[in-house]
């Protein structure tokens, strides 16, 4: 409520101030089962991503300006865009209620508040393919004066710019095992050996992010899921944490979380199994080998004897 006040005379004025929603964003680096979900579109090599705010879509300068760290953005939710499946494809929706598309293979954009324009979303030799009914490409155009998102046709759209998208992490837990993975990737890419002391910052930090968390559905979810090294962000962060957790002694600060004494090997090293564990394999497989060869020299003896 503000009053304002002019020679003597004085009256009350209500404003309304809409604080814009900040949601992390994470790269969409493979083909998805379903890429159902709230994205950015963006143009990574010009930091720009399409702005889902306007009304009028097809337009020159359609885009804002993105900061990206480690494939992440941080951006208002004003400018993301709904994907959601349909028969034959996918909807593509603007947060200011548009659907896209492109109903004929030529250059343009469709937008329609009812229309849900059906468009194939794939990821191919490692770029985001977003095709509209028509056949034509969702592309960047960089071009000093365009400086637009919009589809191209068919035959002319790999003279026009690659686009990416960056999906909303969309809770408190995924944001905590996102943020793990990228406070912890130098040091498990070093060469060499890890210790304790490499990842203990990082883990501080990390702790206090897990202790403002209130939501009990999220902290059951970091408490009773299982990490996979070789699935998604989520489960590939939890794989982490328990190897770091088991391995090193780090604090297993997710209370209730259960983690064994050397957690999953295959998650430092881009994967690789660190030389202790080869070493152990080796070592069984050469006792293996002596136990069999000690094995077939009692039988060939017995024989002989007989």
């Amino acid at each position: 409520n503000v009053v304002v006040s002019y020679e003597g005379k004085s009256d009350n004025y209500n404003v309304t101030y809409t604080i814009p929603v900040v949601a992390t964003y994470k790269k969409v680096e493979s083909n998805l089962a379903d890429f159902s979900g709230d994205y950015l579109i963006v143009y990574e090599e010009g930091l720009v991503a399409f702005n889902g705010s306007l009304t009028t879509l097809d337009a020159t300068s359609n885009n804002v300006s993105v900061s990206i760290t480690n494939d992440i953005i941080e951006l208002s939710e004003d400018y993301e865009f709904h994907i959601a499946a349909k028969e034959g494809g996918y909807s593509i929706q603007s947060s200011s209620g548009y659907y896209i598309g492109k109903t004929a293979d030529s250059n343009g954009l469709n937008s329609d508040t009812t229309d849900k324009y059906t468009n194939s979303i794939s990821f191919v030799s490692g770029e985001i393919s977003v095709v509209g009914e028509g056949g034509p490409h969702l592309r960047f155009n960089k071009t000093s004066g365009q400086d637009r998102f919009r589809f191209f046709a068919s035959g002319s759209y790999t003279g026009q710019q690659p686009i990416a998208l960056y999906e909303k992490v969309v809770d408190a837990g995924e944001v905590l095992m996102l943020d793990l993975l990228n406070t912890t990737s130098e040091a498990c890419a070093a060469e060499g050996e890890h210790s304790k002391a490499d990842f203990e910052t990082a883990w501080s930090a990390l702790k206090t992010a897990y202790n403002a968390i209130s939501d009990e559905t999220v902290l059951n979810k970091l408490a009773t899921t299982d990490g996979n090294a070789k699935g998604t962000m989520f489960y590939e962060a939890l794989a982490r944490y328990d190897l770091l957790v088991g391995k090193y002694g780090l604090d297993n600060f997710i209370s209730g979380r259960v983690v064994s004494s050397l957690g999953n090997t295959s998650v430092i090293s881009n994967g690789s199994v660190d030389s202790n564990s080869a070493m152990i394999i080796i070592t069984v497989i050469a006792l293996t080998s002596i136990s069999s060869i000690a094995v077939l020299l009692v039988i060939k003896r017995r024989k002989a004897i007989r």
